[in-house]
């Protein structure tokens, strides 16, 4: 048992001198300075809202009460589910939802669109035959992670796009 633990300390002490860091640190707090410039439009639906809290929570994660720059609109979000998983009685067991939005970052004293793309996301749940509410429990639940999920690659792409942009200098 000791000699687990002592290769354990060993381990961790080597990671440090190695100067090893989470793959999620952030290494620049310029770049938080500069998505609290990001100012969210309203996302309607609760799915929207969801998406919108999320990407203002990964943008401004301090809260930084800084002058907008640049005004983020999400449009289009979309829901599509399929059943796969069909047996015998031609009843499915599984079900795939999809979520997708269209985004568009632009520079608000130019109006100059700076980021123009679309998100997508999918994951499955289970259909429950015998309990229908741990299905749609299920189904709500998916649908909260994949709008998590897709707010997280629309935040990626924006602050992507403003470090380009502050590193071309403009």
């Amino acid at each position: 048992m000791w000699l687990y633990k002592g290769i354990m300390v060993l381990g961790l002490a080597a990671l440090t001198a190695c100067q090893w860091s989470p793959v999620y640190e952030k290494q620049d707090a310029q770049a938080d300075a500069v998505t609290a410039q990001v100012q969210i439009e309203p996302i309607p639906e609760e799915i929207g809202r969801v998406i919108r809290q999320e990407l203002i929570n990964t943008l401004n994660p301090k809260n930084e009460d800084a002058k907008k720059a640049y005004r983020l609109t999400v449009s289009r979000v979309q829901e599509t589910s399929s059943n796969v998983g069909i047996v015998t009685d031609n009843t499915a067991t599984q079900a795939i939802m999809h979520l997708s939005a269209t985004y568009q970052l632009t520079e608000m004293a130019t109006k100059k669109v700076l980021l123009s793309s679309a998100a997508r996301v999918a994951s499955n749940y289970n259909i429950l035959r015998k309990d229908p509410y741990a299905t749609v429990t299920a189904r709500e639940n998916i649908k909260k992670t994949l709008s998590l999920m897709l707010a997280d690659q629309i935040a990626l792409q924006v602050a992507q796009t403003l470090k380009q942009l502050k590193n071309n200098g403009n």
